[in-house]
């Protein structure tokens, strides 16, 4: 991760940057977060292996001590940027978003789902929602797992006056293309330690499927994404339930939402006794990981493939029954 974010930081310096944004580079043993500030200035941080970090569309990396090199990457023009802007000669910390922040700012439009994401990691925190200046690392009230990851990823702000709020933007929205969690295991081999919990879709309309590194090849549904809808892509699939569930949120989140944790559910508690058995086998042979790990892959998603006619079927079923207390303006 760290070699990664230098030559990341090289591009940057080298070719300049017109719009300003933010990349996490992780590897098994650290995390890095580089923000570029636009032109030819980026800022880098290692995130503490206690801690974990949130960004939202706007700049993240406030003070940092230039001088600690374990944990900080800067570009070479940044100290120099620093002095022209602040009038110091010695420079020993920058608060780079205040430094550069003119690309982009934490309005409420963003910060705030900083703020709903921190509610999920630390429920006893009682920052307010109109705060615009979060912690760049906090520690969590207890581990973080595959569970707390995919609820941040679909939170609305479930519980609080913004939920129905006409003009916030949530961390989950109907047009989200895809997300994803990603999973890295230092004490497992990369192939099968390594895994991509993907979401095509909205989180809110999708299961998170896991896609191990070593896999010899990717169902056919998930290479296909074509502009116009095909049932034979899993895109399409899961957007179909997206795009209902916009009109008929109110009476659809309830069952599609029961769907999604049920079958993740089994996805989440099959993990270990899958990856002990597939230890086993790479301790006889490693030849095979590849192949059973693809295996396992292929059938996951052909589950939800299926999971996703059973919940068509069930959507549109609702539908029907409740259109009778919908009104629909008459032509």
């Amino acid at each position: 991760a760290r070699d990664c974010v230098r030559r990341l930081g090289r591009f940057y310096s080298d070719y300049g940057v017109t719009y300003p944004s933010g990349v996490a580079v992780s590897d098994p043993k650290e995390v890095w977060y580089i923000e570029s500030g636009g032109g030819y200035c980026w800022a880098a941080v290692r995130i503490p292996d206690n801690s974990y970090m949130i960004a939202a569309n706007g700049y993240r990396i406030g003070k940092i001590d230039i001088r600690d090199r374990k944990n900080i990457m800067v570009s070479a023009n940044l100290k120099s940027l620093a002095r022209r802007n602040w009038g110091k000669r010695r420079i020993r910390t920058i608060h780079f978003s205040r430094l550069v922040g003119g690309g982009r700012t934490n309005s409420a439009y963003n910060s705030r789902r900083i703020w709903s994401g921190i509610r999920h990691l630390n429920p006893s925190f009682q920052f307010k929602p109109d705060r615009s200046d979060f912690p760049m690392f906090i520690v969590p009230e207890r581990k973080i797992d595959l569970r707390q990851m995919a609820a941040i990823l679909r939170d609305r702000y479930e519980g609080s006056r913004f939920e129905s709020a006409a003009c916030e933007r949530r961390i989950c929205t109907p047009f989200t293309v895809h997300s994803s969690i990603v999973q890295l295991r230092a004490w497992l081999p990369p192939k099968l330690g390594s895994v991509l919990w993907a979401g095509i879709g909205a989180p809110d309309s999708t299961p998170y499927i896991p896609i191990y590194l070593g896999i010899l090849e990717i169902h056919p549904a998930f290479r296909l994404a074509p502009e116009r809808y095909d049932r034979k892509s899993a895109f399409w699939r899961f957007k179909e339930i997206s795009n209902l569930m916009i009109p008929f949120r109110a009476f659809l989140k309830g069952p599609v939402s029961t769907c999604i944790n049920s079958f993740e559910q089994s996805l989440f508690s099959g993990q270990k006794p899958f990856e002990q058995h597939a230890m086993s086998l790479f301790r006889t042979d490693r030849s095979t990981l590849g192949k059973h790990l693809t295996e396992h892959t292929l059938k996951r998603c052909s589950d939800a493939i299926m999971l996703a006619t059973r919940m068509q079927s069930e959507i549109h079923t609702i539908i029907a029954r409740k259109s009778r207390e919908l009104d629909f303006p008459s032509r």
